[in-house]
């Protein structure tokens, strides 16, 4: 009676329905989708307050694009002036007159036949008188020299504009003296652009301004600040303070929050294990406390060369992190 009432009991256990075991896969925290914050103006990047990884909000400010500061190239007086804080401006927005009204463009194939003469120094005293009567004259400084060719700013005297002259080391202008040819040219007036938004002007029409003097400020856009639209981590940072950019250009890549999913892969045979919509646990395995959230599958690829397919879940609650390993259990 005993064996009867074990082998009954043994077959009982034998078709009774097994529970299901909850199937385990290994994933990790990826971005389903990035967003890029651009620079809205070019120059140069004053800093950047984040790195991969960090955990943003929307509206932060993450970087500061410095302004482009215009200066002076040379001494001269602002002949015109078409600018004041705040305009837009794209091209020419100032223009400086020179101090000196013309230059003396010079050759020394015209110098008094001896080495002496033809050997000309940068910054050195010479006088000048024109070639038709000799009734014009000048002083002034050699101020750029290259091979037989110099250019001499004038600094008292009288010329016209494109008359022939000669020059000499001596007032009395001696043949010996003569140290070459040249002739009078108008100084071009220098001029200045911007492309953008004008910040700050620093100098008014007639004023006269000294060459590395600051003359005014603008940004190539609205705005030089680079601002996160939408929160979430940091998965890139394209630059560093002190680079150079573009208007336009992609500076930080952001993995928005309400998109960073949890991805893991299944071999082609349990595919059957798991299917659209499915809940599922997920467990940071990377958490001391090894924290749960649900989870929903959102995707299934294509089966892939390796004979496996890439399973995304949705968590309920948003992730903060990146690149973390995730436990993934179907519901038992």
């Amino acid at each position: 009676m005993a064996k009867k009432l074990l082998a009954a009991l043994i077959a009982a256990c034998l078709l009774a329905p097994c529970a299901a075991l909850a199937e385990v896969w290994q994933g990790t925290a990826e971005a389903g989708r990035t967003t890029v914050v651009t620079a809205e103006t070019g120059g140069v990047l004053d800093w950047i307050g984040v790195e991969p990884g960090d955990a943003i909000g929307a509206g932060e400010v993450i970087g500061e694009i410095r302004t482009t500061k215009v200066y002076a190239t040379q001494d001269g007086t602002v002949a015109t002036l078409s600018i004041q804080a705040g305009d837009s401006a794209d091209g020419t927005v100032l223009e400086l007159a020179p101090v000196d009204p013309y230059a003396i463009y010079c050759t020394v194939d015209g110098a008094y036949d001896d080495p002496a003469a033809q050997l000309v120094h940068a910054g050195e005293t010479v006088y000048v008188r024109c070639t038709v009567n000799g009734t014009h004259r000048a002083v002034g400084t050699v101020a750029m020299m290259e091979g037989n060719e110099y250019r001499v700013i004038p600094t008292g005297g009288e010329l016209y504009v494109g008359e022939v002259v000669e020059l000499y080391r001596d007032e009395a202008c001696s043949d010996e003296q003569c140290v070459g040819v040249g002739t009078v040219v108008e100084s071009d007036v220098e001029a200045y652009s911007a492309q953008g938004t004008v910040t700050a002007v620093y100098v008014s029409a007639g004023e006269f301004v000294e060459r590395g003097e600051l003359l005014f400020e603008y940004v190539s856009g609205d705005s030089a600040s680079l601002t996160a639209e939408e929160g979430g981590v940091v998965v890139s940072v394209a630059a560093e303070a002190g680079d150079s950019i573009e208007s336009g250009a992609s500076v930080v890549e952001i993995a928005p929050a309400e998109d960073i999913c949890v991805e893991f892969r299944v071999a082609e045979e349990d595919a059957a294990l798991i299917s659209i919509s499915d809940r599922v646990t997920l467990v940071y395995a990377w958490d001391a406390d090894e924290r749960e959230t649900g989870g929903t599958v959102c995707e299934i690829s294509s089966l892939a060369e390796d004979g496996t397919f890439a399973v995304r879940v949705v968590p309920d609650q948003p992730l903060e992190w990146l690149g973390l390993t995730v436990e993934v259990r179907t519901d038992e």
